[in-house]
């Protein structure tokens, strides 16, 4: 046999080559980065946050696993397992939320030009849409609970703790599945 046939290693048939066809992507490879693309850890974009809503939620992050470290340094060893699974989690989140967003998909505020606030003055104003009480109060009544439940965490006996817990565990648990809350 000749040294430049080649046979397919499973069925030993003879395995021919396909025509040679022009690459689908501009550089062959499909994901291959581009060095000409901006990116920004700063800009806000459809999926992410300005700059101040990541250094809040850094903030946040900060805080939460500077309380989990309490009880681990104040001689409770128990909680060492729990401390590095939220260190982990705090690190796929910090991760998600200082992510590089392209600038080109980053929001720019819409340029406002003199003639169109001219041409505003003249023009009638829309009714205004009808005042939602009830979302109102649905929000102050959602961040009292939020709050309460935060203080109560904190500061609260450990059976009040737990309850908390528990509540927020059935409460993300249910939002989660109705589409409320997506991770």
């Amino acid at each position: 046999m000749p040294a430049d046939v080649r046979w397919c290693l499973r069925c030993h048939a003879r395995a021919y080559e396909l025509a040679p066809r022009a690459p689908l992507h501009d550089l062959g490879v499909v994901g291959t980065p581009k060095s000409d693309v901006a990116v920004s850890r700063t800009k806000a974009s459809a999926t992410t946050w300005g700059l101040t809503g990541r250094i809040v939620l850094t903030a946040i992050v900060a805080y939460m696993t500077l309380n989990n470290l309490a009880p681990i340094l104040s001689g409770g060893i128990f909680w060492l397992p729990f401390f590095l699974m939220w260190c982990a989690f705090a690190t796929v989140i910090l991760r998600q939320v200082w992510k590089a967003v392209p600038v080109e998909d980053a929001f720019e505020p819409p340029r406002i030009r003199l003639g169109d606030i001219w041409r505003a003055g003249f023009e009638v104003a829309p009714e205004p849409p009808p005042r939602r009480t009830t979302m109102k109060v649905w929000r102050v009544v959602t961040w009292v609970v939020g709050a309460a439940a935060a203080a109560a965490f904190t500061w609260g006996p450990p059976p009040v703790q737990a309850g908390v817990l528990f509540l927020a565990t059935l409460w993300a648990t249910y939002a989660f599945f109705r589409g409320y809350l997506r991770l």
